[in-house]
């Protein structure tokens, strides 16, 4: 049997006969590649941010500042940083169950992508009302 003849139902056995009948497809072949090069730089951007966001919070918090600007940039730190703790949790199950369809997951689905999702695009459109009242 051939690669490109498989279909999603026969792709589902072995993880690497799967990962290659994805991977042929050509609507796949970009998630190949956002698989490959954003996976290593998506770490790199939670990494950052979270660190970055955790010091900004904790500046903020230290200095006791009361003006408006500062308020605004506490909360935009703090939006930020849950947005990164919502998103991470989410895309990864896009990509683990984009690829590898017979991974068994602990949790259950609907409700990391639904819960999890929604909650971190409610923290992005908090940063966005944020950093436009500033």
């Amino acid at each position: 049997m051939e690669i490109q003849n498989l279909t999603s139902s026969e792709a589902v056995g072995s993880p690497l006969t799967s990962e290659t009948a994805l991977l042929n497809k050509p609507y796949l072949a970009e998630l190949s590649v956002a698989v490959t090069i954003m996976a290593p730089l998506w770490v790199a951007i939670f990494a950052f941010g979270l660190v970055s966001n955790i010091i900004n919070t904790i500046v903020f918090l230290k200095t006791r500042a009361k003006d408006n600007v500062s308020v605004l940039l506490l909360s935009l730190s703090v939006s930020d940083l849950m947005f990164l703790c919502f998103i991470t949790p989410s895309m990864r199950s896009f990509v683990i169950f984009g690829l590898f369809r017979s991974f068994s997951w602990p949790f259950n689905v609907q409700l990391v992508r639904g819960i999890l999702y929604w909650s971190a695009v409610a923290a992005y459109d908090l940063s966005s009302f944020i950093s436009v009242s500033l």
